[in-house]
């Protein structure tokens, strides 16, 4: 009876060390390089009075097959700023996430945000991502999303910026 009450544990520890393996292989760290931009524009913005080049990234968590039109992996949508129009004072901002795609669904995981500079003199006052699903249409077209929102603003000129940076992922897997 000992020995089949020390086989039954050493197996249930066996199990749930590779359980417990197989859940760490499934995180999903964000990764450090992108590589090149799947899309990249560049436009003006009155209101902000500055040049945008907006950029998106993908990078697949595993192969990722689009003729059944499911998958997985990271996006990163990017903005900058060229204030003035000048090449020395530029905000970058980002919004990253995880997503998975198919069977008529999207979600979204692992939000990340951050930017790198604002011009002098300014506060911030909101510095926040928000994720979610949605949906176009009464019965198609699922959709999750991940939304950067910064803001700051100069107390002494009362100046207010609103910044915000989203990457959509329909169910299919398409940036939308």
């Amino acid at each position: 009876m000992k020995k089949l009450l020390s086989a039954i544990i050493s197996v249930c520890l066996f199990s749930s060390l590779f359980t417990t393996a197989l859940a760490s292989d499934r995180t999903n760290p964000a990764p450090e390089d992108y590589g090149d931009p799947i899309f990249e524009t560049t436009y003006y913005d009155e209101e902000l009075d500055a040049t945008i080049v907006e950029r998106t990234y993908f990078v697949p968590d595993a192969i990722t097959t689009f003729d059944n039109l499911s998958g997985r992996g990271w996006r990163k949508n990017e903005k900058e700023i060229r204030w003035n129009n000048s090449s020395a004072n530029v905000t970058k901002y980002f919004v990253e996430a995880y997503f998975v795609w198919g069977n008529g669904k999207s979600t979204v995981s692992n939000a990340r945000k951050g930017y790198d500079w604002l011009p002098a003199g300014y506060t911030v006052t909101r510095d926040e991502v928000v994720t979610g699903e949605g949906q176009y249409g009464f019965i198609f077209n699922h959709y999750s999303y991940a939304t950067y929102y910064l803001s700051f603003s100069n107390n002494k000129s009362n100046l207010h910026k609103k910044l915000d940076v989203t990457i959509r992922v329909s169910e299919s897997g398409n940036n939308i």
